[in-house]
């Protein structure tokens, strides 16, 4: 017997007092909440505003007004002033990069620095000019040379050179995805650059590097502090800065938080800008950051309105037009415009086809995201999930790949930097400042290591965080494509069946003839296409199960003699036409084999069709079945003397939905899961799938079980 609960017997007020104390609470800990979280964002968005607003009053220290006076004092003269005038246009020209005008400038200061006797003004003649390779595209070679150079200078002791090196390698090093290697060089620049002229020129610069690096790092509160510290010194001293470009990536770091309005903001002031100053050719850059934030917001007509805008300048920056063009292929892909996307998709290639250096660069991957929205437009959704875990595996490479050069670049900046300080206190002790100085390295080494060591923790930390994100990201792509082909195939088998069937009804004329004769060729089409598809349909769904561990093996004992025999029998009609041998060379008192007969007969039918579809007319095929003598595991083998592959042709096949021809030339029919499922099936029974091939002279299939399924 269960014992009746008794509820206390409380009035139907006392239930109100209690449902209301209950709601007033759970309104206090939301309002909570809310306040805590908008006074975690307020001071971005105060931060924010007031940069903007100390920004508008100095567009008159722009670069762009301040090349305008610059210019006009150059000469023909070889005087040192002139020299002087003619390093600062480079230095405009270099903070624009502007490779044309930069490459003008160099040539005269390297004209004026030989007659003059200047070799450190050569020095950074060479410097300007490689930094000119990576506007070109060529970022490898750019960096190799300037890294060349950066040794050269600090074994010379060129502090200006080393300074400049550092900088522009700062520059360059994100758009290899090294970013915490850009902030070393930075920080390596600035310890040098109170021993140098022109310091206060160098060091502005460098705090635009600094707030371009932890723009792309998505930084926000180091975007301002050194967009502050640009500012703040423009108004100081009265340099001129390319102002235009810190506001455009405060807006791009603004749009990293999602504060989507206030990066409208900056990137609308911009449109402003250059319309008053009569540099309209830059509108690509605005228009490219408003077209991502309206993507960004899943707002695609209003993002590829601000694409196309931006392409009116396309003339203006290659990199910034190919990135555009990306973006729109992907804009017309989800608004259904096929053509349009492909005919952006045409211009990417083309653009990379005329420039290989950029094929390694991180914009090369965006081509398999822009590629996927495209296959997925069309209806194509296999080779969408294809190319979107071809997206995802790139990605996460590149983040190792940038995690393995940063520990590297950073042991190796240690050992570099213990080095400087070593040669340092060498010097100073013949001045005779042996304990003082001694002391001030032991003190400075310590804080180089410790400093070090916290930056690579950070970096390791930050990069397995990145990592695990991208690992979680593409596991969870992969399981949404398996289940996705899952309910499709389920979905679809149950239409396909009742076709089957009616279409047998109608070739066996259950109810009488059909009438025209052509009508009993349609319905044997119809049943064979129908069988086809039903295949593969069965094929994709045993990929998904296998992905998922869904699979479950029912095993039996097998005669495998018996069994590969019947199989030879079901496609003994298909040889016989083709003029091909089928061949079985099996021993005598061959053990019993435990497996699933299902899935077996299916790894035997998939390896005969195969040999059949690929050999050549008076062809040959043999199975081989033996008992191996070193393991006691089972072995089946089937040889054909078909076509054969290559070895980048087999790594290519035995990945799911991959075919050795493309869906224009090849001959044959299938989906291209043959060899992974058969591959999946032997793993599953614990054995393996081997395959061996040679182009034109056939290929081999060797399938081994584990000794415990030998009986």
């Amino acid at each position: 017997m269960y014992e009746s609960v008794v509820l206390p017997k409380l009035g139907i007020q006392k239930y109100y007092v209690i449902f209301l104390l209950a709601l007033a609470g759970f309104l206090v800990c939301s309002f909570s909440l809310r306040a805590e979280e908008e006074s975690s964002i307020e001071p971005f968005r105060f931060a924010a505003q007031q940069f903007i607003d100390k920004a508008r009053p100095l567009y008159g220290q722009d670069i762009h007004y301040g090349l305008k006076s610059a210019e006009v004092l150059i000469t023909d003269a070889a005087t040192p002033e002139n020299l002087e005038q003619v390093f600062l246009v480079l230095n405009y020209y270099y903070a624009l990069e502007d490779k044309e005008k930069m490459r003008a400038y160099a040539d005269q200061l390297a004209v004026l620095a030989q007659k003059l006797d200047r070799p450190d003004m050569t020095r950074l003649v060479e410097i300007y000019r490689s930094y000119t390779l990576a506007l070109d595209g060529d970022y490898n070679a750019a960096i190799r040379e300037l890294e060349a150079q950066l040794k050269t200078a600090l074994e010379i002791r060129d502090h200006l050179a080393a300074v400049m090196l550092y900088d522009a390698l700062a520059l360059l090093e994100p758009f290899q995805g090294e970013f915490y290697i850009a902030l070393q060089y930075a920080e390596k620049a600035t310890r040098l650059l109170r021993h140098v002229p022109y310091e206060k020129r160098l060091r502005l610069h460098l705090y635009n590097t600094l707030t371009y690096v932890y723009t792309e790092l998505e930084d926000l509160d180091k975007t301002l502090e050194f967009a502050n510290l640009a500012l703040d010194m423009v108004k100081e001293t009265g340099l001129y800065m390319d102002i235009s470009t810190v506001v455009y990536n405060v807006g791009l770091a603004l749009q990293s938080e999602k504060n989507y309005v206030l990066a409208d903001r900056y990137l609308e002031e911009l449109l402003i800008f250059y319309k008053e100053s009569g540099q309209v050719e830059q509108n690509i850059y605005p228009y490219y950051g408003l077209a991502l934030n309206a993507y960004e917001q899943k707002k695609y007509p209003l993002s590829l309105s601000y694409v196309e805008r931006a392409l009116l300048f396309a003339d203006t920056s290659e990199d910034f037009a190919v990135s555009l063009r990306q973006l729109g292929a992907e804009l017309y892909a989800l608004t259904g415009q096929v053509d349009k996307a492909r005919d952006y998709r045409s211009r990417v290639e083309a653009f990379f086809s005329a420039n290989p250096s950029y094929q390694n660069s991180q914009w090369a991957n965006l081509n398999l995201r822009m590629d996927a929205e495209i296959a997925f437009a069309e209806g194509r959704y296999k080779n969408a999930y294809r190319i979107f875990a071809q997206y995802n595996e790139k990605a996460l490479a590149q983040a190792e790949k940038s995690f393995s050069n940063d520990v590297y670049k950073l042991r190796a900046g240690l050992e570099a930097t213990m080095r400087i300080e070593k040669a340092e206190q060498g010097i100073l002790l013949e001045r005779g400042e042996l304990k003082i100085q001694q002391m001030m390295f032991l003190v400075g080494a310590f804080l180089v290591v410790l400093v070090v060591v916290l930056g690579a923790l950070v970096v390791q930390r930050r990069t397995v965080v990145a990592l695990e994100r991208s690992q979680r990201e593409a596991e969870d792509a992969n399981q949404s494509k398996t289940e996705f082909l899952a309910n499709m195939s389920h979905e679809l088998r149950t239409p396909l069946n009742a076709i089957i069937g009616f279409s047998e009804m109608m070739t066996g004329k259950v109810y009488g003839p059909l009438g025209h004769k052509n009508y009993d060729e349609y319905a044997d089409m119809i049943n064979s296409s129908g069988h086809h598809l039903l295949n593969i349909i069965s094929d994709i769904l045993d990929m998904s199960k296998v992905e998922n561990g869904a699979l479950a093996l029912h095993e039996l004992e097998c005669d495998l003699v018996e069994f590969v025999q019947a199989a030879i029998r079901v496609f003994a009609d298909q040889a016989r036409d083709r003029d091909i041998a089928l061949q079985l060379d099996a021993p005598d008192n061959l053990p019993l084999l435990s497996a699933d007969l299902r899935i077996l007969n299916q790894i035997l039918y998939n390896a005969l069709s195969n040999a059949l579809k690929f050999n050549r007319q008076g062809g040959r095929i043999e199975i081989s079945l033996m008992q191996k003598p070193d393991t006691g595991g089972m072995r089946i083998m089937v040889s054909d003397t078909g076509i054969g592959m290559t070895e980048e042709e087999l790594v290519h096949v035995m990945k799911p939905f991959a075919q050795v021809q493309n869906s224009l030339t090849r001959a044959h029919e299938g989906t291209g899961l043959g060899l992974p499922l058969m591959a999946a099936f032997m793993k599953l029974h614990g054995g393996t799938l081997d395959v061996t091939s040679e182009k034109d002279q056939g290929t081999t299939l060797i399938m081994d079980f584990p000794p415990s399924r030998t009986l």
